[in-house]
């Protein structure tokens, strides 16, 4: 029979896989191979099909923990791994690299399904809920324990025996259930959050190109041009290279980089319409020299990503030195473009447009010089300019704000493994602390599975 560990209600005297939290007193913890009936075995020869559905790792989509998609393969050209028998409410964990968490819940319930023995596939037997199951599995501390265990190099993995001995919190059955039922109603929540902030952030990209267009259009700068007798008719069509002083690219050859020496950017730096200083590279002082001779970036500059993600563009407003390269254009503004208007005319839809139109290469899109010294943008007096600048920045910041809030999308996941955490510690308030200890239904289920 099994006796509760002294402080820490578990069924074994292994207290090696045990967080240092206490358990609810009708909670035990217990490994998983009393929780789950024995493996079998089936091969695709016993399907006496010519065609059977097979479940290997690549198989599970690790983000939604669900099996996305099945291999049709003929029987006659099955690999030698598919030989683990699954069946609906089976819980499969890849014991190969367990931290990518390719876990899954089988929802469908054919005959010709067959997993690969890298899988262990967990089926109750009866002592637990298999979506408590399921949800266990999923939690930070699990996932943490099995890693502990892992060996080799290439495909670092767990031995099936390191992982039947891996302990769970088992509260009594009715609990499981209350549990389970507490997570899925706060991960709807969760998700139709996650929904609206995907809508919102959506909603913010369209509201700025919408922004953008009507400034470009003047139409933000009416009521301006009526105070200041100007008419839309002053306007000008013009290409970027009649307003600029310098439309060029960084090197062209790759460099070798440095520990330290002189800031060098790319593509990779342009992010949210700003320059990413965090996140830079850095060339000797022969080298920069040479390229600084060149093309010496300033305050005012405008850089423009060319190569990858091609038509972002930031400004220069800092006091830099530094050196860029070829995916990286420059655009030195005239007397006749205020630089910050030349930059929200480059991002803006209008240019993008044009850029888009004359991407070439395959795999990954390139802008020529020539094609962004063609770029057509409407170029008002250079005092207009300045009040489309000036009313661009208070609706965009405001924007921006909405932006950075929908941001907060990125926690959602962190959020859905803290509710885990909570639930399999007992926080969630759903604890009965009058019903049986779960050890009763444990030492039952463990009788009778040794008389037979």
């Amino acid at each position: 029979m099994m006796k509760k560990h002294e402080n820490n209600n578990t069924t074994t005297n292994e207290s090696r896989h045990l967080e240092s939290f206490k358990l609810p007193d009708n909670w035990v913890y217990t490994s998983i191979k009393s929780l789950v009936k024995e493996m079998r075995s089936k091969k695709p020869n016993d399907l006496n099909l010519e065609y059977f559905k097979y479940i290997d790792i690549d198989a599970v989509d690790n983000k939604a923990h669900s099996i996305r998609l099945y291999k049709n393969l003929e029987t006659a050209d099955a690999p030698s791994r598919a030989s683990r028998e699954i069946r609906k409410d089976d819980v499969i964990f890849s014991l190969v690299r367990p931290y990518l968490e390719n876990i899954a819940y089988v929802v469908d319930d054919f005959d010709d399904i067959i997993a690969s023995t890298g899988f262990y596939v967990l089926r109750s037997n009866g002592s637990c809920i298999p979506r408590y199951i399921y949800y266990y599995l999923l939690s930070d501390s699990f996932i943490n324990n099995t890693m502990s265990y892992m060996k080799g190099d290439n495909s670092p993995s767990i031995r099936k025996s390191e992982f039947e001995s891996l302990l769970v919190a088992l509260p009594p059955i009715q609990e499981q259930q209350r549990i389970v039922n507490r997570i899925e109603s706060l991960f709807e929540k969760i998700d139709k959050a996650q929904e609206l902030i995907e809508e919102a952030r959506e909603g913010f990209e369209k509201r700025k190109e919408a922004i953008l267009a009507k400034a470009f259009r003047g139409e933000l700068t009416a009521k301006w041009r009526e105070e200041n007798g100007v008419k839309l008719d002053s306007w000008n069509h013009v290409q970027l290279d009649e307003v600029c002083l310098k439309i060029t690219d960084g090197t062209h050859q790759t460099p070798q980089y440095s520990e330290q020496g002189f800031k060098f950017l790319s593509a990779k730096n342009i992010k949210n319409g700003r320059i990413d200083w965090d996140n830079i590279k850095f060339i000797p002082q022969e080298l920069h020299e040479k390229l600084y001779g060149r093309l010496a970036p300033t305050r005012g500059d405008v850089l423009l990503s060319k190569n990858g993600s091609t038509g972002k563009a930031a400004i220069v407003d800092v006091d830099e030195v530094f050196d860029i390269y070829v995916s990286l254009a420059l655009l030195r503004p005239s007397e006749k473009i205020v630089p910050e208007y030349l930059l929200l005319v480059v991002n803006s839809p209008m240019c993008y447009a044009q850029f888009c139109k004359h991407l070439t290469g395959i795999g990954v899109p390139n802008l020529h010089l020539r094609d962004i010294r063609k770029t057509m943008i409407q170029l008002p007096s250079t005092e207009e300019q300045k009040a489309i600048v000036s009313i661009l920045k208070a609706l965009l910041n405001e924007e921006e704000y909405i932006a950075d809030l929908t941001n907060q999308g990125s926690n959602m996941e962190l959020l859905k493994k803290s509710v885990l955490a909570k639930a399999f510690r007992g926080e969630l308030g759903t604890n009965d602390p009058t019903e049986e200890s779960a050890i009763n239904l444990l030492n039952e289920i463990l009788a009778n599975k040794s008389k037979k």
